[in-house]
């Protein structure tokens, strides 16, 4: 059965999955999981959460509760480590994406969470298809939630 869930996970992915540049691919992921925060802050938080940062977003998205609080600590700690790259990246001018812990972020999102695999792995396709795993892993918590 399709749901909003896997047309989400492989909406991001296959916007990703062209992406040539690992630079290119964190930026705009990052923007995506911003997008599926605001679907889940929209109906739990104030209207003014839209003018937050990624990092107050996270914060915000912390303070939620869902049965599964083991993944959604998981979460959170990816969030922050993901914003962090994103924060490297923009401010620091001898960022070196391939010394950087995108491959380590990208493997923990692996190691915890299951997807649907679109395509056969590169480095780079592992790296568009954990940010598809993790829009699909945080609508999931949520779409689970009795909040």
């Amino acid at each position: 059965m399709v749901t909003i869930r896997s047309l989400m996970e492989w909406a991001v992915w296959a916007h990703l999955s062209d992406v040539k540049h690992k630079e290119l691919l964190l930026l705009k992921g990052h923007l995506l999981i911003e997008g599926v925060l605001d679907t889940v802050l929209i109906n739990e938080k104030p209207k003014e959460y839209e003018y937050y940062s990624f990092y107050k977003k996270i914060q915000l998205y912390s303070e939620l509760d869902f049965n599964n609080k083991s993944d959604h600590e998981i979460i959170v700690s990816l969030l922050y480590r993901l914003n962090a790259l994103r924060n490297r990246l923009a401010h620091d001018w001898n960022f070196d994406i391939n010394n950087s812990q995108l491959e380590s972020w990208v493997n923990d999102v692996h190691k915890n969470f299951k997807g649907e695999k679109f395509s056969k792995y590169t480095d780079r396709i592992k790296a568009a298809h954990s940010f598809s795993v993790l829009t699909k892993t945080i609508l999931k918590l949520e779409e689970n939630s009795e909040r």
